[in-house]
């Protein structure tokens, strides 16, 4: 590939792949955000050799269960249709700090996070709500099961149970 195809390229892929430097960590620059991805659509390699070669650093990459992986944090509607995608992020960091790096974060802070709500309940806009995981901080657009600290009461572990019921049931979808 030529460096004037190359520029373009990066010129055109500019708006969804370039990241801004945060308070947790450093981006990576545009240029070799494209390169590492042409590499890896051309070659197929593995993350880690991805790597060596450009310079990421793998500690970074290692989860919580000890092996590498990369985050994709998916917001979908009980059709399985995404409404937001967030991915990139090194699996060492908590779910909680991708949360708080991704666009659905700056979204939903200025309330602008969902479709229009045509649903009412009773006469009151019934809104819509996102089902997290218990890692996720409690926001007035985010649902989370309550802390299991062994003293919950029934109505909360119903909550809890239906809660889960209905990530299970996106995830599946997700999986299929």
């Amino acid at each position: 590939m030529s460096e004037e195809t190359y520029t373009y390229l990066c010129n055109k892929l500019r708006p969804a792949m370039e990241r801004q430097d945060t308070a947790f960590r450093v981006c990576i620059p545009l240029k070799k955000r494209v390169a590492i991805a042409l590499w890896k659509l051309a070659t197929g390699s593995e993350y880690r050799s991805i790597g060596h070669l450009f310079g990421e650093n793998h500690c970074d990459y290692f989860n919580c269960k000890g092996w590498h992986s990369i985050f994709l944090q998916g917001v979908v509607d009980g059709k399985g249709l995404f409404w937001n995608v967030f991915a990139g992020m090194p699996g060492s960091l908590h779910d909680a700090q991708v949360l708080r790096l991704s666009t659905l974060w700056e979204l939903a802070s200025r309330g602008n996070y969902l479709p229009a709500c045509t649903r009412n309940i009773g006469g009151v806009n019934a809104g819509y709500y996102i089902l997290g995981d218990s890692a996720y901080p409690l926001q007035n657009w985010l649902l989370k099961p309550f802390p299991d600290t062994g003293r919950l009461t029934a109505e909360q572990q119903i909550y809890n149970r239906n809660i889960c019921r209905a990530r299970v049931v996106v995830e599946k979808l997700l999986v299929d």
